[in-house]
């Protein structure tokens, strides 16, 4: 019989066998929300980089989703299903105000600035040079809960005395992209987009008709009861992108004009929430 001196070297190489050899437990996916305001093939391309970082540096996978509608998005954030998303203005005011605040993350900085534009615009032809004149013409508007394509277009006109009922009509044709070929094609007189998409295609044909005020820029969110850890481990990841750092050229593929990510409080909304709760209700939004 063998003795436990001889055993106990044997049973100790099987221990060590036996745990180089088991499969180290799969991470759970996070999921990355983002809303539709480019076409879904395009925000694919833009947001894998990212995707890709935050899966390398976090050692667990990340996939992307992108829902079919802002009011898809928004619900999808207030009732935690989604882990980390990325919020227009609009929107991330509006999960505060209807399901509480997520943990804010980070907010995009463009070109060093924390807020952004959207604009008002025509065709290069037309003979509309003031809001006032939209009156009687056919508007394109985007989701109506995205904040530079519907929301803040709308204050602006309400602001010089032209509602909806006033235009000879509206479409609401889903995102800033649409708006864009909505009026290079004729079928509306006139559109709003954030200004970034209109500078893409301004050459083709278009004309500002008026240049929203500063609004916050697009946060970075985690849904409001993700473990504390995890949500250390992503704001460890979007540490990394820092301006003028390689981690940081990632961020172009969203936007060429990103110079990185900033820290954001939820007070910086309070100009947005005016708009969103005192003015735009005034008459009213689908």
């Amino acid at each position: 019989m063998l003795s436990i001196r001889l055993l106990l070297p044997l049973f100790l190489v099987m221990i060590l066998f036996t745990t180089m050899t088991l499969p180290a437990r799969a991470q759970p996916v996070l999921t990355f929300g983002v809303h539709p305001f480019l076409p879904a093939t395009e925000l694919h391309k833009r947001f894998q980089p990212l995707i890709k970082h935050l899966t390398h540096i976090m050692k667990r996978p990340v996939r992307l989703h992108v829902a079919s509608t802002y009011a898809e998005h928004i619900d999808n954030v207030g009732n935690q299903l989604v882990d980390i998303a990325f919020l227009g203005p609009s929107p991330y005011v509006k999960i505060v105000k209807k399901y509480g605040p997520p943990k804010l993350l980070a907010q995009l900085r463009v070109k060093g600035k924390d807020t952004f534009h959207g604009v008002i615009f025509t065709y290069q032809a037309a003979t509309i040079v003031k809001l006032e004149q939209l009156k009687g013409k056919r508007m394109a508007f985007g989701d109506v809960n995205s904040t530079m394509s519907h929301l803040v277009p709308l204050h602006m006109l309400e602001k010089v005395g032209v509602s909806k009922v006033d235009l000879a009509s509206h479409q609401h044709v889903q995102n800033h992209v649409n708006v864009i070929y909505g009026v290079l094609t004729g079928l509306f007189d006139a559109g709003a987009a954030k200004e970034s998409v209109y500078k893409r295609y301004a050459h083709w044909g278009l004309r500002v008709l008026e240049k929203s005020s500063a609004i916050p820029n697009h946060v970075i969110v985690a849904r409001s009861n993700l473990p504390e850890e995890v949500i250390a481990e992503v704001k460890k990841a979007l540490a990394l992108l820092k301006p003028k750092t390689m981690d940081a050229q990632l961020l172009k593929a969203l936007k060429p004009g990103i110079t990185g990510l900033g820290v954001v409080s939820d007070k910086a909304f309070d100009g947005l929430r005016h708009i969103l709760n005192i003015s735009i209700p005034k008459r009213g939004v689908e």
